[in-house]
């Protein structure tokens, strides 16, 4: 069968499961919200959408069911080809991505809910009420972890075959550590968040807005962090594996200097900022504000820089970097 063909099959493939993905989740949040939010008459069922939904379904169901056997069938006997890794990885990339984001708001709402903290929002924010937003963004999760689940385990089985491994290491490394990385990204400024607002509290100047900053950092964090807990887990068991492609890889010193050099500017930008306040308050000049915010970024560069500094080399201890590792 022809590449053109099989790429036919899985754009379709992937196309027509997330329509129906995301009408199902839609037609959930349509029928379920009222239930739980009774009170609310804003918060109703709309017939058109459910309608739309529906038909979206039933068109879509088919579709995809028809040309997956179809990709199937392309595969069987020959495990390696590239387009169904790129599907499995690309399906599984786009329903982890709104799964964080939807675990983001369930954790928001959970949080203020049970510390009793307002969501003061402004009058043209149309954002669903806490309660009604446990149930919008639960019904997300629920039918993306299935997806993803079920796109995992194809993975696996399709990667189970040392050839298979072989063929697709590019592709699962960089998957990895682009996780890797958002996960990082997301800690980094979340924990900078919390820093902030602990230096603000000890200055007494903490206030509504303060709270509702505390408790959507801390959500934040409950999905930030695992996240870069698990793929840099990964990461580092690919690099543990004694796997001479994985040791010698290019990726892996590329994260680890850029996450390095980005740290690295914002440590010494922060300090230059802390110096600057000491001169001018040695100078006699009125201080620029914001110290809590040039303190926190400090901490947090400082503490991301010597951890994967550390990393880098233990790393280099190891296993000695080949040429094109050095040249990077």
């Amino acid at each position: 069968m022809s590449s053109f063909r099989r790429w036919y099959f899985y754009v379709v493939s992937a196309i027509s499961l997330q329509a129906v993905t995301w009408a199902v989740i839609a037609l959930l949040r349509n029928l379920l919200i009222p239930l739980f939010e009774p009170a609310n008459p804003a918060i109703s069922p709309d017939a058109e959408s459910i309608a739309f939904q529906i038909s979206v379904i039933l068109i879509g169901l088919p579709m995809f069911l028809l040309h997956w056997r179809w990709a199937s069938r392309s595969t069987e006997g020959n495990q390696l080809i590239p387009e169904r890794f790129l599907y499995l990885y690309f399906m599984i990339g786009a329903f982890l991505v709104p799964l964080i984001a939807n675990a983001n708001g369930f954790s928001q709402s959970l949080l203020r809910l049970l510390s009793g903290t307002p969501a003061v929002r402004p009058f043209f924010d149309e954002t669903l009420p806490d309660g009604a937003n446990l149930v919008y963004t639960a019904v997300a999760i629920l039918i993306l972890v299935l997806m993803l689940f079920y796109h995992a385990r194809l993975l696996k089985e399709a990667r189970s075959s040392r050839v298979a491994s072989t063929v697709t290491a590019p592709i699962h490394r960089f998957f990895i550590y682009i996780f890797c990385a958002a996960g990082l990204l997301i800690s980094s400024v979340v924990a900078a968040n919390l820093l902030q607002w602990l230096l603000l509290a000890a200055g007494d100047r903490a206030g509504l807005a303060i709270s509702r900053q505390l408790v959507d950092s801390i959500a934040a964090l409950i999905v930030g962090l695992p996240l870069w807990l698990f793929f840099w887990r990964r990461a580092q068991q690919l690099f543990r594996s004694g796997d001479t492609a994985e040791q010698a890889s290019l990726l892996r010193k590329f994260y680890l200097y850029a996450v390095i050099f980005i740290s690295d500017i914002t440590t010494i930008s922060a300090l230059t900022a802390i110096l600057a306040s000491l001169y001018r308050r040695l100078l006699e000049l009125d201080p620029q504000s914001g110290s809590g915010v040039v303190l926190s970024a400090l901490i947090t560069g400082a503490a991301v820089w010597a951890y994967h500094a550390l990393v880098l080399r233990e790393d280099t201890l190891q296993v000695p970097m080949v040429e094109e590792q050095a040249g990077l």
